[in-house]
């Protein structure tokens, strides 16, 4: 189904059957239906449950008696975790696309933040190379599915809820072949 790709490849929509279908039109004979407006929680994104995925998965590591010779390294970690939380969740709480992708694209580098003093923690002796390898793809996934969102988001023509209306009355225009209205 095509959603499932767009599920992996974009973090977007969980399940296609659980969204309240706001716009729908044919493209080339195939149905595309737009979800977007049926995100009512942040947490129904896979790129956030990703990002957490990641973040769960860092808890025990900053815990370890290695760690605990850089308090400065776990510190600045533990603030780009929660820089992604943040980021995600008060992007999405702003209901424009437009201020969302900015505040995902602060969380994806947030989560590169994170791999890069991963990187480091290992040149230091702070993580072992099998650690890191149980780690790193876990980030792999979360910042692909960020990205994924945030191309979404970029190149939708729906600009998020607080649009909602005048985004829909201008879909019925393009229908009926009359310009948008601005």
């Amino acid at each position: 189904m095509a959603f499932g790709v767009w599920r992996l490849a974009f973090g977007v929509w969980r399940l296609a059957t659980e969204a309240t279908v706001e716009i729908s039109k044919n493209i080339d004979n195939n149905l595309f239906i737009c979800f977007v407006y049926a995100m009512k929680k942040f947490t129904e994104f896979d790129a956030f449950e990703r990002a957490r995925e990641f973040a769960r998965a860092l808890k025990i590591p900053l815990q370890k008696g290695a760690f605990s010779k850089d308090p400065t390294l776990v510190y600045q970690m533990r603030k780009a975790l929660l820089s992604v939380y943040s980021n995600f969740t008060e992007g999405f709480e702003r209901d424009g696309n437009r201020e969302f992708a900015q505040y995902v694209s602060v969380a994806k580098g947030s989560v590169g933040e994170i791999r890069g003093q991963l990187i480091y923690a290992i040149d230091f002796d702070y993580l072992q190379q099998e650690e890191f390898d149980q780690l790193d793809p876990l980030a792999e996934r979360a910042t692909f599915c960020l990205g994924g969102l945030l191309r979404f988001l970029n190149n939708s023509e729906i600009r998020g809820k607080k649009f909602k209306h005048r985004d829909a009355e201008n879909a019925l225009r393009r229908t009926r072949n009359l310009p948008p209205e601005v």
